[in-house]
């Protein structure tokens, strides 16, 4: 069986996404057991991150909810910061490097899934483009 460089190429595409994601949820799990107390601590007025953190006795999935649900009060804060889920102190008192890290992993985890869309529309028109 002969595989073309274009299929070689996509095959490659298509590992380091892959595995992208994993690194991706293990570094996410791996902060939300080390630095979750911390985040929580951060927030303590805000009613939609208090909500959230009930989830945390539902093992690591509800760890991974959490996660962006904190992250997603980083990226966007103005929604969060109209509808009241949010306090602007709270945000404010997050420490810096680690907003950094979670909006620097939302846009890993964006663009991986972009890549995992496009792989997604190669593969449906395969026949157009091989």
């Amino acid at each position: 069986m002969n595989i073309t460089i274009a299929e070689q190429v996509f095959l490659t595409v298509a590992l380091v996404d892959f595995i992208g994601i994993f690194i991706s949820i293990g570094v996410t799990l791996y902060l939300s057991y080390t630095k979750m107390d911390l985040m929580l601590g951060c927030f303590k007025n805000s009613p939609f991150v208090i909500n959230l953190s009930l989830l945390l006795g539902s093992g690591w999935w509800g760890r991974l909810y959490v996660m962006g649900g904190i992250t997603s009060v980083l990226v966007f804060p103005h929604i969060y910061l109209r509808d009241g889920g949010a306090i602007a102190s709270d945000i404010e008192s997050f420490p810096i490097d680690l907003k950094r890290r979670l909006i620097l992993m939302c846009k890993i985890d964006c663009s991986l899934f972009l890549v995992m869309c496009g792989l997604i529309v190669v593969t449906n028109f395969r026949s157009y483009i091989f």
